[in-house]
């Protein structure tokens, strides 16, 4: 294969025989494919994994609907996990269990989760899918068997184990090449398969358990924990290096998070909040974090990011940068930039004097002070005209922060 060169010229062994995660490698790319093109897959995994294996399950009951005889058993064996339990004095037959329902009663299933528990349930009930639980002694295994390969490894079946952390794992296919290991890796998971108990009843009962019914306003609130804290935001969660930087308030973490999503999604992102809001500092590890995550895709472009605000915010601008380490970033007034003859930062006045020009420029981020009165004057209606336009009008990194005073 063209990736086997690759790795093998980078010192990284072929994915497909050691699935890992660096670069472009995913080892879910590897042993998911496996899973889902199996009649009989087997997973063996810790009780962390349940909501991963939710969304696997979901898949395999729409491939079942469609075609009744797509599995004949998917079998599944929810490992122990590394946490300390609190419940100590009871027989290790009683604490497992107890253990993963206080994990998942305290963890909690995301409600965009809802139809695929119904679904997991639904594949539990009809004897298409076993699962089961440490008898005796505590497994951590973590085996991943399908019909035509099985991999071995240190990765659980979780969103970190399949893509993000370094993971070590061995994979054997059903070749001629790769027979005996591949039957006695088998045979390994089959022994480790027997030594569980069946689980299936009391998975059902924990899975209704976390779709219990809600009244309401509780549903609207976990639906807005869902939006503002979700595991999508995790993904977006500012990054710190630094110890002594200034904290950022959670609603400016959530601020960032979310407008980081608008850029990766859409393009462009427009910031808009009253006067005292926190904009400028939230701004600045906005536009920090921004930068970092070209630098982590391998989009490295060279020069600084350009920030153009009001002369009357500059200084603001500048204490913020200069108490955020890593914000390569360079602060300018628009009021000398708007004037010919103004002698400072004169080598940008020549791309800055018209709109055109400065539509042109790269990764050039603006502040925008928006006085709204009672009266909406003129003035800021083209002002956020200007904003919108701003946006919309190139394929280039752009971020506004206008300030609405009311």
């Amino acid at each position: 294969m063209n990736h086997s060169n690759c790795e093998t010229e980078s010192g990284w062994p072929d994915r497909e025989r050691f699935p890992y995660n660096y670069a472009k490698s995913s080892v879910g790319s590897i042993i998911e494919n496996d899973l889902r093109r199996s009649k009989n897959p087997l997973i063996i995994t810790g009780y962390a994994s349940l909501e991963k294996i939710i969304d696997f399950l979901a898949d395999c009951y729409s491939s079942w609907q469609s075609n009744p005889d797509a599995f004949e058993q998917i079998r599944i064996l929810l490992g122990n996990e590394p946490y300390p339990t609190k419940a100590q004095e009871l027989r290790y037959s009683e604490k497992l269990p107890q253990e993963i329902e206080d994990y998942w009663m305290d963890q909690g299933i995301s409600i965009r989760k809802c139809g695929k528990v119904i679904a997991a349930i639904e594949l539990l009930e009809s004897n298409i899918v076993e699962t089961r639980i440490a008898k005796k002694t505590p497994i951590h295994a973590k085996i991943y068997k399908g019909d035509s390969a099985i991999t071995i490894g240190s990765s659980n079946y979780s969103r970190s184990g399949l893509s993000s952390q370094i993971e070590a794992n061995v994979r054997f296919q059903n070749s001629k090449k790769e027979k005996t290991r591949f039957d006695e890796s088998c045979s390994l998971a089959e022994q480790i398969w027997n030594l569980g108990k069946f689980y299936n009843e009391e998975l059902i009962k924990l899975l209704r358990r976390l779709l219990s019914k809600e009244t309401w306003d509780v549903t609207l609130a976990r639906a807005c924990a869902e939006l503002l804290e979700g595991e999508w935001a995790k993904k977006y969660k500012p990054t710190n290096y630094w110890n002594d930087e200034p904290l950022l308030w959670p609603s400016q973490e959530q601020g960032i998070a979310q407008a980081i999503w608008v850029i990766e999604n859409v393009g462009s992102v427009l910031v808009a909040d009253a006067t005292g809001s926190g904009k400028t500092r939230m701004g600045v590890h906005l536009i920090k974090n921004v930068i970092n995550h070209i630098w982590g895709t391998g989009r490295v472009r060279k020069g600084d990011s350009v920030l153009i605000c009001p002369p009357k915010v500059l200084n603001s601008w500048q204490e913020e940068i200069r108490t955020c380490e890593g914000a390569h970033l360079l602060a300018y007034s628009h009021g000398s930039l708007s004037s010919a003859k103004s002698k400072k930062h004169h080598h940008l006045i020549d791309v800055s004097v018209a709109v055109k020009s400065l539509l042109s420029m790269k990764r050039i981020t603006f502040s925008t002070t928006v006085l709204i009165g009672r009266r909406h004057s003129l003035a800021t209606l083209l002002t956020m005209y200007c904003c919108l336009q701003l946006l919309r009008s190139t394929k280039e990194l752009r971020i506004c922060f206008p300030s609405w005073n009311c």
